[in-house]
């Protein structure tokens, strides 16, 4: 997956939020994050915000079943908006869940450490190598100041067991 495609995918989520009016400013945001796999795990959107002391993420993730009736949660949203055939059913959802902060910690925390342990020269790390993934992922988390984006990592196909990675999918259970 390129950057391209992530930030293709980051765009339809968006939009979809931004049709029921969960769009948060980007002054708003604490951070972002987003997890585009095959096969095991949700394919989301999430933007945090801290408002009186609560947090909340507007959210947006896929369904997608077949003609067979089998359900998966796991397609890119460009799959799904580009998805044309009528035995199909695609679905695109939002809705605004209340994380506890010590889940919001745990994401910060880790997204700041992973900084500092593999921080590159332009502060993302790109595992990719052209490889052919059959169970690939990709997932990502950027940091917001004032409605600037001042840390954006995402992950390709990264080495496993990848802390980060791992909150971020644990974090697509509450959806």
């Amino acid at each position: 997956m390129t950057r391209q495609e992530i930030y293709e995918n980051i765009k339809i989520a968006r939009h979809y939020l931004n049709t029921y009016h969960l769009l948060l400013h980007d002054n708003e945001v604490l951070f972002d994050c987003y997890c585009l796999p095959s096969f095991r795990y949700k394919a989301f959107y999430a933007q945090i915000s801290i408002k009186d002391g609560v947090y909340k993420a507007n959210c947006t993730y896929t369904r997608y079943v077949d003609y067979l009736g089998i359900e998966s949660y796991s397609c890119h949203f460009t799959t799904i908006e580009n998805n044309e055939r009528s035995a199909i059913k695609n679905d695109i959802f939002c809705k605004v869940v209340f994380p506890n902060s010590e889940t919001i910690d745990r994401l910060i925390s880790l997204a700041q450490e992973y900084i500092v342990k593999k921080d590159t020269s332009d502060g993302k790390k790109d595992t990719s190598d052209g490889s052919i993934i059959i169970d690939g992922i990709t997932a990502g988390i950027r940091l917001f100041d004032n409605g600037n984006i001042i840390r954006d990592i995402f992950m390709i196909n990264p080495d496993m067991p990848e802390l980060l990675l791992d909150e971020i999918c644990s974090f697509s259970e509450i959806i």
